[in-house]
């Protein structure tokens, strides 16, 4: 026979082993407490020997990254603005632990991008040529977030 914890971990009362019930969800719980009896059988009420066995749950790159707050977002700048100046940051965040977690930014490539350049770590999007508000008012892109997987 076997028993189930509640954290879904099931322990072959015969051989020891512990195996999972059921999948781990690292980002809802990334650790897991046993505690673990052992018996002859004829004394239950007295175990011969209690242990606790941690269980660390490894991160599996499962999600994507999103932007914080908004979807969309705006700046105004004057047109004198000099190349390089920031002109606005977007931060996106991704559940997942370690490097499967680390951001990264880039332009989705349009007429408009070639004007501005963004920080592939910090999210910071800059001014990459100079504007000239009578040649266009509006520019309009996409900054995309993406993870290491």
């Amino acid at each position: 026979a076997n028993d189930t914890s509640d954290d879904g971990f099931v322990i072959d009362e015969w051989t020891g082993e512990i195996t999972t019930g059921r999948p781990l969800d690292r980002e809802r719980n990334a650790t897991h407490e046993l505690d673990i009896v052992a018996s002859d059988g004829l004394h239950v009420r007295s175990p011969l020997s209690i242990t606790t066995v941690y269980v660390t749950v490894l991160d599996r790159n499962d999600e994507y990254p999103t932007f914080v707050d908004q979807d969309r977002y705006s700046a105004a700048v004057p047109e004198s603005l000099p190349v390089a100046s920031p002109v606005i940051s977007v931060l996106a965040v991704d559940l997942d632990d370690g490097t499967n977690a680390v951001v990264q930014y880039s332009l989705l490539s349009s007429n408009d991008s070639s004007q501005f350049a963004v920080n592939i770590s910090t999210g910071q999007v800059s001014l990459a040529t100079t504007l000239d508000f009578e040649q266009q008012e509006r520019y309009s892109f996409q900054v995309v977030a993406s993870d290491s997987g």
